[in-house]
């Protein structure tokens, strides 16, 4: 019952936008695709017709498809291409009140004339109920066929259109294509906003483009690496200097910004047609160091290029750079840990579904500079337009690189935190909400809130909930990846950059889910028969996916997993394991384990809970502390207890968990604890049950002040803790996760007795 308690609170408290039901999802639209055996593409011949055979084929593998546009079918999905004169298009676009003109259309008050205008609108199809219909419409046929590399999630009624290459605007639809204006996402109108006030300067053939100014010695750095990306890319392609393509890059002081303006985030994105790129440029972030430059460089010299590998690989060589890492020293690090994926690994499209991203894109760049090593240029543009690869020179010059790499990087790991002598962690869990998330600029607000606390805390900890399962996977193309989370990677770096501002350890705390929706694993474990075989593998993936990036971010601590409380100690539900199995599994814990190690150099454990049915985790003598969620609770009371039993009951839970990671001879770190502002969780602190009462969770806080300054028995082994939570969002607490929240003013005594530990 705690633990079932436990998972139901965390649920509350902590799920992502991404585990509610998508904005504008459709149920009917859901059940027809499902049911839907059939897709029939209608495309003009051209480039639009070597688009839709890629997304036909990898559609092939679970439905029948048909280009032929006279081969039609009754019940198929219709996705339907065109130009912006299109007769029959223009019709069935009738109720998004869209008005064709001499060039282009008008949409929701704005014309789109440019050839690089087009929208993307799914709703219900008309003529076969029940189906969803998609209609991709344009003003230049060539360019068109750029927008045709995904089908969206066709369950979504909803409007996408694109100027000159950039994302203008969304908004979702009602069934029959009607738009629900009042949740329109106008980007365009906000990029416009962003830069009006701006300025802009020319360097070489760049031109960047600022919302205000900025240092000038951070620019120079910049702009340094953009020249050095392009003047490598020009020479992989035979291009002198003074010929090069002029270039736009546009300049977003901070993610939440890039999220505003263009609907994402990331390092780059570029445009699908124009000559620009977007780029982070924030304090405390690495940049792209010219990647996105190198690719829209690339893109004017040569065109679209085939190959995914090639696409990915090439900004990323030109660039040197990974996430703030030399290139070189990020590829050493994943060679000498043998994280380094092989030549077959990374050549297929598609292969982000099992290699994980922040291994594929390095290793990709690695193999583009072998490719075109020595080559001349005319044979980098027969790469760059899918010529076959030499893949055995491939493999033997990347194999022979891995291996001095590694050797080289095993000899400059440094000394693993996080032992009896770093530092004791004082420290605030920061959390996130569905309206602010880690992305947000409230996030440096919330920092200097706690950092301004007499005395402050040295530590943050950043959670993030993730799967191995797409919570919105597109119906077809897109990109694969290994892990799905509530937070992205630029995300948690730029929460995490935040907190190094004021000189804040940090340490990242991964919740995996057995399923993208919600479902916490000691809730759904990955138990059922049929799932056991798979259970380690995929919790892998995602455990390694935010390794790679606690050590990309430099993290001290990285938890690589809580809530399962009967899966670390060997057991799955509802079963009896032999000896034989019990020890199989703790191999393969340790195996994962040692595989975390390798990648992730700061502390690694594990959230575990005291007093759980299935006794001590198997796997603490591997990790470098043991982790706890620690909320003990004063059982069966039904109201507030008693000051003597509430103090004995803290210092006798303290104690158990020091013995625990006694035993263990590690380091005890308390990940998560606290109480909430309610009258009734005396007995399950986990769960916030009652009316709101501030007074109980300042007293209960008291008392764990007191347990932890007590003289207990090897108190020297807790090495830190982080206080559930220190929310994100201004708002004044309420309900969901605010019921845990330490930002009220009445609370600073209390902390006070923490941080001064």
């Amino acid at each position: 019952m705690r633990r079932l308690a436990r998972s139901l609170v965390l649920l509350v408290l902590a799920a992502p936008a991404a585990a509610q039901a998508p904005n504008g999802e459709s149920w009917e639209l859901f059940r027809g695709w499902s049911a839907a055996r059939r897709v029939d593409f209608r495309v003009p011949y051209g480039p639009c017709t070597r688009a839709a055979q890629a997304l036909a084929d990898e559609l092939g593998a679970t439905r029948s498809v048909s280009l032929d546009p006279d081969d039609r079918h009754a019940d198929a999905v219709r996705v339907l291409v065109g130009p912006a004169w299109d007769a029959e298009l223009l019709e069935l676009l009738r109720p998004l009140g869209l008005e064709p003109m001499e060039p282009g259309f008008c949409l929701l008050g704005r014309e789109y004339r440019g050839p690089g205008d087009a929208l993307r609108a799914v709703f219900a199809d008309p003529e076969q109920p029940g189906r969803p219909l998609v209609v991709l419409l344009g003003n230049d046929l060539e360019h068109l066929a750029v927008y045709l590399d995904e089908l969206p999630r066709l369950s979504r009624p909803e409007l996408t259109v694109w100027a000159d290459g950039d994302l203008a605007l969304a908004v979702p639809l009602e069934l029959d294509g009607t738009p629900r204006e009042a949740e329109l996402q106008d980007y365009l109108a906000r990029r416009e906003r962003y830069f009006a006030s701006g300025e802009s300067f020319e360097v070489e053939h760049v031109r960047l483009v600022l919302r205000r100014a900025l240092p000038r010695e951070h620019l120079q750095a910049y702009t340094v690496a953009v020249l050095r990306a392009c003047k490598q890319t020009l020479g992989w392609f035979g291009v002198k200097s003074n010929q090069a393509p002029a270039l736009e890059l546009h300049l977003y002081e901070h993610l939440e910004d890039m999220e505003e303006c263009l609907g994402t985030g990331a390092s780059f994105v570029a445009s699908r047609i124009a000559p620009r790129a977007h780029v982070l440029f924030a304090p405390g972030m690495p940049h792209d160091a010219g990647a996105g430059a190198a690719q829209v460089l690339a893109r004017e010299l040569a065109g679209v290029p085939v190959p995914e590998w090639v696409a990915e690989g090439q900004p990323l060589a030109a660039a040197g750079s990974f996430l703030g890492w030399p290139l070189e020293r990020w590829l050493t690090h994943l060679a000498a840990s043998r994280n380094l994926p092989l030549v077959p690994e990374i050549l297929p499209d598609g292969a982000g579904a099992t290699v994980d991203d922040l291994a594929l894109g390095p290793a990709r760049a690695l193999l583009f500079r072998q490719a075109v090593e020595g080559v001349s240029p005319g044979a980098v543009r027969a790469l760059w337009k899918g010529a076959r690869a030499d893949e055995r020179r491939l493999t033997v010059a990347y194999g022979r690189s891995a291996r001095t790499m590694a050797e080289g990087g095993l000899g400059a790991r440094r000394e693993r935190a996080g032992g009896r002598g770093a530092p004791f962690l004082r420290g605030l869990a920061l959390v996130e909400s569905e309206r602010v998330r880690y992305s947000s600029s409230w996030v440096a607000e919330a920092v200097l809130e706690a950092v301004r606390l007499v005395p402050p805390p040295d530590a943050v900890s950043l959670t993030v909930l993730a799967s191995p399962d797409d919570p919105a996977p597109v119906a077809a193309g897109g990109r694969a990846r290994t892990a799905h989370g509530s937070a992205s990677d630029l995300a948690l770096q730029s929460a995490s950059a935040a907190a190094r501002a004021h000189g804040l350890h940090v340490a990242l705390a991964l919740e995996v889910l057995a399923r993208p929706h919600g479902a916490w694993a000691d809730v759904l474990p990955w138990a059922a028969p049929a799932e056991r075989g798979e259970f380690w593998a995929r919790y892998e993936r995602v455990a390694l996916h935010y390794a790679l990036l606690a050590e990309l971010m430099g993290a001290e601590i990285y938890a690589f997993g809580a809530n399962l409380a009967t899966i670390p100690a060997g057991r799955f539900e509802d079963e009896t394991p032999t000896a034989q199995q019990l020890e199989q599994r703790a191999q393969t814990w340790k195996s994962m384990i040692l595989r975390l190690q390798s990648v992730f150099r700061g502390s690694l454990t594990y959230g575990a809970s005291l007093g759980g049915p299935a006794g001590e985790p198997l796997f603490t003598p591997n990790l470098g502390h043991v982790g706890l969620h620690f909320f003990p609770g004063v059982e069966d009371a039904r109201a507030a207890p008693e000051d003597e039993l509430l103090a004995r009951t803290l210092r006798f839970e303290l104690q158990q968990a020091l013995d625990l990671a006694v035993r263990a001879n590690k380091p005890l770190l308390l990940l998560q604890t606290g109480f909430p502002a309610r009258r009734d969780s005396w007995a399950l602190p986990q769960v916030p049950r009652g009316p709101a009462d501030p007074a109980a969770q300042a007293r209960y806080l008291g008392f764990l002040a007191d347990a932890l300054a007590a003289d207990l028995e090897n108190a020297d082994t807790l090495r830190g803790f982080f206080l559930w939570n220190w929310p994100i969002d201004p708002q004044p607490a309420g309900a969901g996760d605010r019921d845990f929240s330490l930002r009220r003013p009445e609370l600073a005594p209390v902390l006070a007795r923490f941080f001064a530990r």
